[in-house]
């Protein structure tokens, strides 16, 4: 269940990013990540790594399943 939450947590921030920024919304996760990962190796970078994913997935407007 607390996965589901964090899957749950990072579509809606991936989902908003796309909101406020529209095309640029992957660039700008890209910043978040890298930043953050430049600060040091930590949980909020790795949630940052995951919305990024997750904004690229959501602009592709490809719903390819991975198998």
């Amino acid at each position: 269940m607390k996965m589901k939450h964090r899957h749950a947590a990072i579509l809606f921030a991936a989902r908003e990013l796309i909101e406020q920024y529209g095309g640029a919304a992957t660039s700008i996760a890209h910043q978040r990540a890298t930043r953050l990962g430049e600060s040091s190796s930590s949980p909020a970078h790795d949630m940052a790594l995951l919305v990024l994913s997750a904004v690229e997935e959501l602009t592709s407007g490809s719903s390819e399943d991975t198998n």
